[in-house]
């Protein structure tokens, strides 16, 4: 590194401010930054020990374009160091949701780990092996799972007998990477079927205990956790893709149910993530929501209380649809709003698509007085002379 480049270095690692530090070892420092000239928001910035920095994988890993990976906004060398910047991923690690539930149920760890699978098949088209695809290195938040931090991640090195540097985390890394062989795509792969059986059964795969918390996952998902976890590489299946394959194979679901239970886990996490005036304000609409819905439930239960009278059919019908759009209009939405949740995620389109639902209310709340009017006056018709 002559001068200059060592100038320009200096200057990038100083137009950033540090707002915490999110964790600090012998090999290198974590911090969370912000640029003091540009508004990108939030950012992480990652010092790693020159003996351990990987620019290569690092380098590929930039070429990601996945919603899945955080984006690499910088790579640059201080004397001593290897530096990157990239996006901060606001969430709950897979660690943090552990410790609150104990363990995931079947359809949430399914999600989690094909949303790993899409994360680390993108990094290996690169040639790219994470290596350290743990609990703490996966963040949930309302646009699915991600997969962060690829401090110790290296390229795949074609007729390289082993890696030159043995890392992983106990448990969850791959045999081979402590010194049996080099890894590859079926690193990862062991990888992720540790961390499905983890969030299956709570326990960790290197205690004595895990073999037999696996006799209670139902046997085709159990069967795809052992072939991802085989001792051999080649016994295991060929990349994240067919792994995931296999995940969404083993737990069918309805497609509408399975969309419907995932938006509402993930407005749950985005509600649980959210602090701040964000999250009273996302409080205070579903209170506001509720009221406004009970009060028109209220008229619709004194009009139903003479429903051959069509008039009053027709006009209980109106009250309930009206409750239930304006408890959706100024609740349920702007809550959603508020915590950022699906189908909000995207701040340049959030009004418009808010704007989009209201109008669906109204209309639907037309088009159901319609017919309930026209219903009534067939089968009630002397209510209406």
């Amino acid at each position: 590194m002559d001068d200059d480049e060592l100038e320009q270095s200096l200057d990038l690692d100083d137009s950033f401010e540090v707002r915490q530090v999110l964790a600090k070892s012998d090999s290198g420092r974590t911090e969370l930054v912000v640029s003091k000239d540009e508004n990108y928001g939030l950012l992480v910035r990652k010092y790693i020990a020159r003996e351990l920095a990987n620019p290569e994988a690092w380098s590929a890993a930039s070429k990601v374009s996945c919603p899945q990976v955080p984006r690499v906004f910088a790579t640059y060398w201080l004397p001593d160091r290897f530096v990157v910047i990239y996006d901060y991923v606001e969430g709950v690690s897979v660690r943090e949701l552990m410790r609150e539930k104990g363990r995931l149920g079947l359809q949430e760890a399914a999600s989690i780990a094909v949303d790993v699978c899409l994360a680390a098949s993108e990094l290996h088209r690169q040639g790219v092996v994470h290596r350290d695809i743990t609990p703490g290195n996966v963040i949930v938040n309302n646009r699915g799972a991600h997969l962060i931090d690829l401090g110790i991640a290296r390229r795949y090195e074609q007729g390289a007998r082993h890696d030159t540097t043995h890392l992983g985390t106990f448990g969850f890394a791959a045999p081979e990477q402590f010194g049996f062989a080099q890894t590859d795509a079926r690193s990862d792969v062991y990888s992720i079927g540790s961390l499905l059986g983890y969030m299956l059964t709570g326990v960790v795969p290197s205690d004595p205990g895990f073999d037999a918390a696996m006799e209670g996952v139902p046997e085709a998902l159990r069967k795809v956790v052992e072939k991802a976890r085989s001792f051999e590489p080649s016994a295991r299946h060929a990349g994240a893709t067919e792994l995931a394959e296999r995940i969404q194979s083993a737990v069918p679901v309805s497609s509408m149910l399975e969309e419907r239970g995932r938006a509402a886990r993930l407005a749950r996490l985005a509600f649980h993530t959210t602090r701040g005036a964000r999250r009273v304000g996302a409080v205070a609409f579903l209170v506001l929501g509720s009221a406004l819905a009970l009060v028109f439930l209220a008229a619709f239960l004194s009009l139903m209380r003479d429903p051959m009278q069509g008039t009053n059919l027709a006009s209980a019908i109106l009250e309930l649809a009206i409750g239930a759009a304006l408890f959706d209009a100024c609740g349920l939405q702007p809550f959603l709003v508020m915590v950022r949740a699906q189908p909000y995620v995207e701040g340049s389109s959030r009004v418009k698509t808010y704007l989009r639902r209201c109008l669906t209310d109204v209309l639907l709340v037309i088009g159901l007085f319609i017919a309930i009017t026209l219903v009534a006056m067939i089968l009630l018709p002397s209510s209406w002379q």
